[in-house]
Order: structure tokens, then C-alpha cells, then sequence
């Protein structure tokens, strides 16, 4: 019976299919690229840094695929049972009990998921390649990575699109069976109740536990707690919305009754936003997911470059920035007004406790820079010890090796280039997001020919009674081109800014292309299955281009509830997450990513009303007499 239906009705599954493809061919790609980076690791034609990164990537990615899979398959397959409601019923009345329902419906899954996984493994490889187009895009090492087939890989593959489809198809199957056919037959009962005890469990558990989130980010003053809450808060604020739109739905439609009741079209579709709840939750329940995510995210990385660039304003006494090579500092320094002159060196190293046994860490950054120049000139956050102790025998410890070296190694040993260094911890910083460093070392501690090979920034303290830019037209006659702290901020932290942009992009468009998988089904499935609405709509009076733009508006409507309800998520994030960085920086710090926001916004609103459009239209062709009268 599962065969025949999907053969006979596979554009129900359609929608499925293509996810359950998406997913597997995604866990293919993904364990190709990891494993290509754990060879490349081994035999040394990438640094294990290298791979980390490449690693951490496809991990994130990874796990959002399988989120959205396991969320979009479930919304979808729900759907599509309740738009089956009525054949499920007969079966029942035929005979047929819940438990052999259950496995009817299991049973099409499990085919939709070996179909779709099937799908998949054929696009694996092809995944793979825009995997590594995107990471040689983020300037990782894509070219030294060589995937190659596995059975093992292609095997894990199947059983993933066969598990994610098994288990967004479970809760369905269950509550399909549950219902009683004659109620599932006549649409009244339990079989017309959207709001089960199931989804309100999870609306308002997550909603709980969003609002938790939202009162923790608000109390705490702990820049970490409030950034990681507050990706918390995307997803469960998500899940919390979706699972409760259905109450959502009805007082927006009642909202667009108010506002288009003088128009035929308007409050027809605000009169079905109210009574086909299901149908409207299923569209916007993608959405929502989408909008939160990717809003929410982009926001999060936003809100951390704009911190960064007030953290190195607010991080130092300096006014300008001088970046040389191969210069001595003291001539930076003895250019008139200038009060103070701070180099650091960005060195290569090794960093590991001083007595036998230690490990090294793994690729630790060394800054190099004159002690009392430093304390002149930086202002930096310590948790612990006194900048005043930062002399030729000392380092200072930075946040990234916080707990590694601070905390069980109290002296320190340094090794840049050839040269052994052991050094007491005169500090530790607290966390940065603008100029992290696993050690600060003094330059006597380094060879001056490794000194004069390498980049060098030079923070420059302007003296009292001189003016910045004539200390900067005094440096430039000197041969040094000097910028501001804050221009010098904003472009080192733009090159950071690209990567994370880059890569939220392509987890945007990822989740995008799940939402509009999903959204896209649901619109179609919905039009087809309103045949007979629509000739009745037509028999009364209706043109069927009246009929097209109110399935449009409806959709319209519906997608805009998704939309809003996802910046609401993303909102609740960013209140957070703001609110921890300005008790940190002392300063309100706020990046909405408005242009991300409009894109998205516009990109799913018009594939929403495309969708509709075609779908309705489709649906329109036959004779709406022969239509309004038939019966099932």
C-alpha cells in the first residue's frame, strides 16, 4: 500500500523527498570534506590549525542541516498527512487498525527516505565541491583537500535520510492513528484541533525556556553568557513561535479583516487566515525558523565587530596607528608630539609550560612589544596580577590560553625563532574579541633580525598641546603613513567581518533553501488540495483571476506573519546580546542587520506569492461547475 501510494500520489511527498536529498547529500558531502581534512592533517600537506577550522565549519554546517531537516521534514510530513485525513479515515473504516495505520504511514516514509537518500548520494560529490568552493572562498586550504568516495560514507548517508525522515514522520504517524475516522472523516473532533497536547508541550516549554534566556541575557553582565544565550534564544524562540503560530494566525487574520474589509479579495483571504489555521502554520512554521536563524546570527557577528571596533578604541591610550616592517620603533617615537609609541610584533612560536612533561599549545599567537611602552600606551582588561609588573623577566597572558597557562603554569616558556625564552606570568586579560593573544612577551625576549623581518603596528599616544592630524602630517614627513585608532579598527576588523559574513552567507542560504522547500510544498500542496473551495469561489461570482490574487494574499498574509514573528525571535537574541556587550564595553553597542533582514524578507515573500500563484492557477483550470459538484 505504501508503493502504491507514493506512486500514485507522489507530489504529496515531493516536498519530502527533496529535503531528505538535501540532508543526505549534505552528511555525504560534509564526511567527505572531514575526512579529506584529517588525511591532509595526517600527512602533514595541512597544519592541524588548518584542519580545525575546515572541521569547525562543515561541523556548524552539518548540525544546521540536520536541524532543518529533522524540523521541515516533520512540519511537512504533518501536513501532508492531515491533507490525507479523510483516505486515512476509510482505511480505518475498512478495517484497517491504528497500529497497521502507523506502519502504512511509517512505511511511506521509510520509501520517501530511501528514495530521497538514494537522490542524495548522487549529489554528494557535487555538494562536495561547492563545500570547498565556499571554504576556498573563507580562505582555507580547499585546495589540498581530495575527497574520495567511501561505501562507508555513502552507507552513513542512507541512514541518515532514512533516520531524519523515520523520525519527522513519527509524531505524525502517531497522532494520525490516535484519531477517530469518523472524526478524521467529518473534520470535526480531534481531527480538527491544530493546538494538540503535543505541540502545546513544545510551544510553551520553549517558549519558557526563551523567556529564561531573555531574563538571563538581560541580568548578567558576562559579555560570553549573554552571546551564548543568546544563540540559544534563536533556537528555541524558533521552535517556540512555530509550535504556537497557530494561535498567531487567527488574530493577524482578524488584524488583516480590519485593514482590507472594504476589499472582495482582502477579507476573503483574512476570513481563511482565520479558519485554516493548519494550512497557514505549516507555510509561516519555515519561515519563522529561517528569519530567527539567519537574523539572529547575522545580528550576533554584527554586534561583535561593531564591539570590536569600540573595544580597540576604548583598549588604548593611543590616537594613531602606525604599520611598518623591518623599522625601529624609537624613530616612531621620536617624531615630534608624539608621547608615547607602543610596537607589537605578531611572532611565530611555541608556548608550553617551563618544567618537563608540559605540553605546548596549540598554535599559540605571540605578540612582542616593549613593556613600558605598553603600559604607557594600552589599557588592556586584567582578571588578574598588575600591568606594573610587566617588565623584561614577564609576560602578560591573553584570554585565549586563560586556564591553559595562566592557572597551572605560573612561569612560561617561549620559543621564537631559535630563541628559549622562560618567563613568569605577570597577568592574565580577560576576554577580547578585538586583539586577542595567547602571550604577550617583551621584545628583549626576541631576536632583534627576527624583529626587523616582520610586520609591526605601532600604537601612537599623541602629546598634550599637539593636535592628531599634525602629528600625523609629522610622521608622514618622517616616511610613516599613520592612520586613526578608529580607521585602523575599522579596517582591521573588516577582513574578519568578510570571513563571518561569508559564512553566515552560506548558512543562509542553506537554511534558505530548506525554508524554501518547505515553504514552496506547503503553498502546493495547499492549492491543489482547494479545488473544490476555488470552484465554489468561482461559481459565486468570483473571476478566476480573483481567485489567484486571493490565494496570493493569503499566502502573502501568511508569509509576512512568518517573517515577523522570525525578527521577533531574532530581536529577543539581539536585545541580549547587546545588553551583555554594553555592560562590558560600558557603551550601548547595536547592529541590526537590516539588509539581510530586507533581502531575506523579500526573497521569501516573493517565492510564497510565486508559489501561490502558479499552484492556484493550476488549480483553477477545470470547469468550476464539474468541480463544485463532485465528491470524493
Amino acid at each position: 500500500m505504501a508503493v502504491q501510494t507514493f506512486r500514485e500520489r507522489w507530489t504529496l511527498f515531493a516536498g519530502t523527498l527533496l529535503s531528505v536529498a538535501l540532508g543526505a547529500g549534505l552528511v555525504e558531502s560534509s564526511a567527505l570534506v572531514l575526512q579529506a581534512s584529517s588525511r591532509s592533517a595526517r600527512s602533514g600537506a595541512v597544519s592541524r590549525l588548518e584542519a580545525g577550522n575546515v572541521q569547525s565549519f562543515i561541523g556548524i554546517t552539518l548540525m544546521l542541516a540536520l536541524f532543518l531537516s529533522v524540523f521541515i521534514i516533520s512540519s511537512t510530513f504533518s501536513f501532508t498527512v492531515t491533507e490525507r485525513r479523510r483516505d486515512l479515515a476509510l482505511l480505518r473504516l475498512g478495517g484497517a487498525s491504528r497500529a497497521q495505520l502507523r506502519r502504512l504511514l511509517m512505511a511511506e516514509a521509510g520509501l520517501v527516505g530511501l528514495v530521497g537518500s538514494l537522490v542524495g548520494l548522487g549529489a554528494g560529490l557535487l555538494l562536495a565541491r561547492v563545500q570547498l568552493a565556499l571554504l576556498d572562498t573563507l580562505g582555507m586550504p580547499a585546495a589540498l583537500l581530495r575527497p574520495r568516495p567511501s561505501i562507508g560514507v555513502a552507507l552513513t548517508g542512507v541512514g541518515t535520510g532514512l533516520g531524519i525522515s523515520l523520525v519527522g514522520a513519527w509524531v505524525a504517524a502517531r497522532r494520525a492513528a490516535r484519531v477517530r475516522p469518523l472524526e478524521a472523516l467529518r473534520d470535526v473532533g480531534a481531527a480538527a484541533r491544530v493546538m494538540t497536547p503535543a505541540r502545546w508541550c513544545w510551544g510553551l516549554g520553549f517558549a519558557l525556556v526563551t523567556a529564561a534566556g531573555v531574563v538571563t541575557t538581560q541580568a548578567s553582565t558576562d559579555v560570553l553568557v549573554a552571546i551564548t544565550v543568546g544563540l540559544g534564544i534563536v533556537f528555541s524562540g524558533s521552535i517556540a513561535f512555530q509550535q504556537l503560530s497557530p494561535l498567531v494566525v487567527p488574530l493577524a487574520g482578524r488584524l488583516v479583516a480590519v485593514l482590507v474589509r472594504r476589499w472582495t479579495e482582502g477579507e476573503i483571504a483574512a476570513a481563511n487566515l482565520v479558519d485554516a489555521r493548519r494550512r497557514a502554520a505549516t507555510t509561516a512554521g519555515p519561515l519563522i525558523v529561517l528569519v530567527g536563524l539567519v537574523v539572529g546570527l547575522f545580528g550576533i557577528l554584527q554586534s561583535q565587530t561593531a564591539a570590536a571596533v569600540l573595544e580597540n578604541e576604548h583598549g588604548t591610550r593611543a590616537q594613531l596607528v602606525v604599520e611598518t616592517t623591518g623599522v625601529d620603533p624609537q624613530r616612531i617615537a621620536d617624531v615630534a608630539g608624539v608621547a608615547a609609541a607602543a610596537p607589537l610584533t605578531e611572532l611565530p612560536g611555541q608556548v608550553g609550560g617551563a618544567a618537563p612533561g608540559d605540553d605546548a599549545l596549540d598554535a599559540p599567537t605571540v605578540l612582542a612589544t616593549d613593556p613600558a611602552d605598553y603600559r604607557a600606551v594600552m589599557r588592556p582588561r586584567l582578571v588578574s596580577g598588575h600591568l606594573a609588573d610587566f617588565g623584561d623577566d614577564s609576560l602578560l597572558v591573553g584570554d585565549d590560553a586563560d586556564g591553559v597557562v595562566g592557572d597551572r603554569q605560573p612561569v612560561v616558556q617561549v620559543t621564537t625563532g631559535g630563541t628559549t625564552s622562560t618567563l613568569r606570568v605577570a597577568g592574565r586579560t580577560g576576554m577580547s574579541l578585538a586583539q586577542p593573544f595567547t602571550v604577550l612577551v617583551p621584545r628583549s625576549a626576541v631576536s632583534p633580525e627576527l624583529l626587523q623581518r616582520l610586520p609591526t603596528r605601532t600604537m601612537v599616544a599623541v602629546e598634550p598641546g599637539s593636535t592628531v592630524p599634525e602629528v600625523q602630517r609629522r610622521l608622514l614627513e618622517a616616511g610613516f603613513r599613520a592612520s586613526t585608532v578608529t580607521a585602523w579598527a575599522t579596517r582591521d576588523t573588516a577582513a574578519v567581518d568578510r570571513t563571518n559574513r561569508s559564512v553566515m552567507t552560506g548558512l543562509a542560504g542553506l537554511g534558505g533553501l530548506y525554508a524554501l522547500l518547505s515553504v514552496v510544498n506547503a503553498v502546493a500542496l495547499g492549492a491543489a488540495a482547494r479545488k473544490r473551495e476555488f470552484a465554489v469561489d468561482r461559481v459565486t461570482g468570483m473571476t478566476r483571476a480573483q481567485v489567484v490574487r486571493t490565494s496570493v494574499l493569503e499566502s502573502l498574509a501568511t508569509g509576512l506573519i512568518g517573517v515577523l514573528l522570525g525578527a521577533a525571535v531574532a530581536a529577543l537574541c539581539l536585545l541580549g546580546v547587546a545588553r551583555g556587550l554594553s555592560a562590558w564595553l560600558g557603551q550601548p553597542v547595536r547592529a541590526v542587520p537590516w539588509e539581510a533582514f530586507a533581502l531575506l524578507s523579500a526573497g521569501s515573500l516573493g517565492a510564497v506569492a510565486a508559489t501561490a500563484a502558479a499552484a492556484t492557477w493550476s488549480a483553477t483550470r477545470q470547469r468550476p461547475v464539474a468541480l463544485a459538484a463532485a465528491r470524493e
